[in-house]
């Protein structure tokens, strides 16, 4: 692939080897290890990961110089999250409907995790999604992966009888509106590479 790209190739790419994963602990007696885990190079989320760890780090801050029960919610909560993000990432190669190769089979024929698999039969169901207040990806991006790639619900949660007809049109309606609203006060891409991101001569190495 990479001869059929215009121009000479300014280094030999950098492989990046590794093992997806997450500590077993991540708070173990007075270390701690912040975004620990290799999930995904393609998804950046590192930085988050930190954050958050030591946002429930100072939560759960010990009164005492030692406490094995803040400890153990440390590592249970941080487990989660991590857990959380990883059944997102692995939807992505689950769900795909990409052909052509033995590769993208594969992706389809995996054994999920309990919770995943969980989480697409309450789907395919009737459209709930069954997500924590501390998911790091919300239900705007579990939405677009699943509705993105086909998977769709056979039925659909009974709360929406709920709402009349009118009341739900006049909603999406003044969203349509507020959504081209935005938009309209956004330049273009062309635009903003123009503004922000003009090329420049690459000097050879």
């Amino acid at each position: 692939m990479a001869a059929s790209l215009p121009g000479r190739a300014l280094r030999e790419p950098r492989l990046l080897h590794f093992v997806a994963g997450r500590p077993a602990r991540f708070w173990d007696r007075n270390c701690l290890t912040l975004a620990g885990g290799t999930l995904e190079p393609l998804e950046s989320i590192a930085l988050h990961l930190a954050q958050t760890g030591i946002a429930r780090l100072l939560t759960l801050f010990p009164a005492q110089r030692y406490s094995a029960s803040d400890i153990e919610e440390y590592n249970r909560l941080t487990a989660l999250e991590y857990d959380g993000i990883r059944d997102f990432l692995i939807l992505h190669y689950k769900a795909t409907a990409r052909d052509g190769s033995q590769f993208w089979h594969q992706c389809r024929d995996l054994e999920v995790p309990d919770a995943l698999r969980t989480r697409l039969e309450l789907f395919r169901n009737c459209g709930r999604l069954a997500l924590t207040d501390a998911e790091h990806f919300g239900h705007d991006s579990w939405l677009t992966v699943l509705l993105g790639q086909g998977v769709e619900p056979r039925n659909y949660d009974p709360l929406a009888d709920v709402l009349e007809d009118e009341e739900v049109t006049t909603a999406c309606a003044r969203m349509r509106l507020a959504i081209r609203a935005a938009v309209d006060t956004l330049p273009t891409h062309r635009e903003f590479l123009a503004a922000h991101c003009a090329a420049s001569a690459v000097e050879p190495l």
